[in-house]
């Protein structure tokens, strides 16, 4: 019950990290576009941090389904036993919403959306990733790597997008 508490704090503590980021990253948006180089490197951070969320949280589920007496478990553990379902769900429910909230694909034309769909995919297969390690307990250090190393080129994608966007 240890474990799941302090990953509970830690997750906690990486949502409203992540809430102060997204709002201080949004409402300074402007600027990140005019940042060329330095665009790639904030777009990285922004969507890094948002994956240790994911996982972190994922790792506090499996903590306190872990910590149930037996009897309160029989729901919970077909998060556990469909990973993969879930995780898949979990990233295209993520993915729904950046895209269509303030700032995000709404911001720009639609003409242009099929120019965003290999980020969203992209994006998309780092949050399943960063979702599913922790629910098959595989979360380690070289597998979140591989998480990050997807959010990596996702981030060099879509400052190549929007640079050329801007500037084309």
């Amino acid at each position: 019950m240890k474990k799941a508490f302090a990953l509970g704090l830690a997750t906690a503590a990486f949502l409203a990290l992540v809430r102060f980021e997204t709002d201080v990253f949004t409402s300074n948006a402007s600027a990140i576009l005019r940042s060329g180089p330095w665009m790639a490197a904030l777009i990285f951070a922004h969507n890094s941090l948002a994956a240790t969320a994911v996982a972190a949280g994922m790792s506090f589920y499996i903590a306190l389904i872990d910590a149930l007496p037996e009897k309160f478990k029989r729901r919970e553990v077909l998060v556990k036993e469909r990973a993969r379902l879930f995780s898949a769900a979990f990233a295209a429910l993520i993915i729904l919403n950046s895209l269509f909230v303030e700032g995000g694909l709404s911001a720009f034309n639609f003409q242009l959306i099929h120019l965003w769909l290999p980020v969203a995919a992209v994006e998309a297969l780092g949050l399943y990733l960063a979702a599913l390690y922790p629910l098959q307990r595989k979360i380690t250090a070289a597998n979140m790597a591989k998480v990050y190393a997807t959010f990596l080129i996702g981030a060099i994608l879509e400052t190549a997008l929007i640079l050329a966007h801007v500037h084309g």
